[in-house]
């Protein structure tokens, strides 16, 4: 993890479960437990810093058209985000015909669970212990303190039997397990199908994980515009040619010179909203991002050299 070798961090989750030591399969199953109560400790810490998530959806929910939110992370920034313009007080929420929006989470979330038939001990589950596919449960969204969500008496407590084991797709490869509702995995193909044409407005999404990106292109919906924005250009344009290998293709590619945090706080969210009908004068092409990359370099290549050059300490006599 410290050198950003994600894949590898996740052959080496799978080989936990699947290297036959009963020891690892024991710390396999200890894992989901383990992020539930760290993302759920996460998610209510910076809750009130999450402002972006704010204006992501207010802007967002400003389209003419059903607005379907697809999450790959586990915590409930965005959940409890969206649960102020409609309560999730159920798993059937999430894809409520009544409203403008939905929410899809394929890796699960720490606030969904499956009911075992007997409790275990989250901090050391048995290496034999049995969990079931499901059916997956959630709890409302005003409560995600960590034995509210176990169903345990105590807070803090990280022995407290539970008879709920998370529902969380471990990080084991590029075909991550699914692990939602299959309510929510019918409405989100269905969605697809019946679409004459989608826009993907991909947020931070590395495309290591195909899993969402072989739903899409099953469906065979035309993708009018796909606007991707990540932690800087370089790395939109990394995700831009991952997506692209894997045979989605839109009529209109658009790229952003920059990151997240700056899309979002200048006009790069407000603008896309704006262009949802197009004309798109913002889209920056894959092609003119790397030209404007290249440009960029070459003019810092210059500027550095011509520093050196003025720098006395480089003189020679």
């Amino acid at each position: 993890m410290r050198s950003d070798e994600t894949l590898a961090f996740e052959q080496a989750v799978l080989s936990l479960r699947q290297d036959g030591h009963s020891h690892h399969r024991q710390m396999s199953l200890a894992l989901p437990p383990y992020l539930q109560a760290l993302l759920l400790a996460y998610s209510e810490e910076l809750h009130a810093d999450a402002e972006r998530y704010f204006h992501l959806i207010d802007e967002l929910l400003k389209l003419p058209t059903r607005v379907l939110f697809v999450s790959l992370n586990y915590d409930t920034l965005l959940d409890t985000h969206l649960s102020a313009f409609g309560a999730l007080q159920s798993i059937g929420d999430y894809i409520s015909a009544e409203r403008q929006w939905s929410l899809v989470k394929p890796h699960g979330s720490a606030n969904w669970y499956v009911e075992l038939a007997g409790f275990f001990d989250p901090a050391a589950p048995a290496a034999d212990l049995e969990v079931p596919l499901g059916p997956i449960q959630s709890v409302p969204t005003r409560s995600f303190a960590l034995h509210i969500v176990r169903g345990t008496r105590h807070a803090g407590q990280a022995h407290d039997l539970t008879n709920r084991y998370p529902a969380i797709a471990l990080p084991e490869g590029p075909k991550d397990v699914l692990a939602l509702p299959s309510e929510h995995l019918d409405f989100f193909t269905s969605q697809l199908m019946i679409a004459a044409k989608i826009d993907l407005l991909i947020l931070g999404y590395s495309a290591l994980d195909t899993e969402v990106l072989d739903l899409i292109a099953s469906s065979n919906t035309q993708i009018r515009r796909m606007t991707i924005v990540n932690r800087d250009p370089e790395a939109n344009l990394e995700v831009y040619r991952a997506i692209e290998r894997h045979g989605l293709r839109a009529i209109w590619t658009d790229t952003f010179d920059g990151g997240y945090g700056e899309w979002v706080d200048d006009v790069g969210l407000k603008t896309w909203v704006e262009e949802f009908d197009g004309p798109y004068h913002s889209l920056t092409t894959p092609d003119r991002l790397r030209d404007a990359i290249d440009l960029r370099s070459a003019r810092q290549d210059r500027d550095r050299r011509k520093a050196d050059e003025d720098n006395p300490m480089n003189w020679r006599f």
